[in-house]
């Protein structure tokens, strides 16, 4: 079953990586900016390094190695787009309405009443 109906695509895609990494890095740059500092500054590797290093380090402390491994796989699936089986079948459900109504089929044209 294709994602990809007759009538487009819908489109669910998880933007909160993106956007964290957008506010991290924006929140960096704004401080920085406000202690009247240069992005230059920011760009050094020896301080990348301590970082870098340092957080993987507190990480390491601060978690078990199940919970390590379960966070490296999650972190390959953070940037990656997969389509769920249940959005594949919405999609379906989508073309089907849209065709039916395109099609003028009858049970479009009633109106809904409530009891």
């Amino acid at each position: 079953m294709s994602p990809e109906g007759a009538y487009g695509i819908i489109l669910f895609m998880d933007k909160a990586t993106w956007i964290g990494i957008l506010v991290g890095v924006g929140g960096i740059l704004l401080g920085n900016l406000l202690e009247g500092g240069h992005t230059s500054s920011l760009m050094q590797l020896t301080a990348f390094i301590i970082v870098l290093t340092g957080t993987i380090g507190a990480v390491m402390v601060s978690s078990s190695e199940k919970d390590l491994k379960t966070g490296l796989q999650l972190a390959k699936k953070a940037f990656r787009h997969e389509e769920s089986r249940s959005k594949v079948r919405l999609n379906e459900i989508v073309d089907c309405a849209r065709l039916a109504k395109k099609r003028k089929h009858p049970g479009f044209g009633a109106t809904f009443e409530p009891h």
